[in-house]
């Protein structure tokens, strides 16, 4: 994570449904240690799933970046 952080990854996919509690702590970890950004899957590749929402303060900083302000 750190060499594609160095050449310019911005994010990890850490709050994904597919994934449990204690994986999305660690994704959200890892992100926070290298200083990425953390974001959110909303939607699934099953033809029965489709999307699943996640509240925005859940990626209030990847708004930030685009200008986006999550209040």
């Amino acid at each position: 994570v750190a060499a594609m952080a160095a050449v310019g990854l911005d994010g990890i996919e850490a709050l994904y449904s597919g994934h449990s509690s204690e994986q999305q702590q660690f994704y959200s970890e890892l992100a926070q240690r290298h200083g990425l950004l953390i974001t959110a899957g909303s939607d699934s590749h099953h033809p029965a799933q489709g999307l699943r929402g996640r509240p925005a303060r859940d990626c209030a900083a990847f708004l930030a970046r685009f200008g986006i302000a999550f209040e």
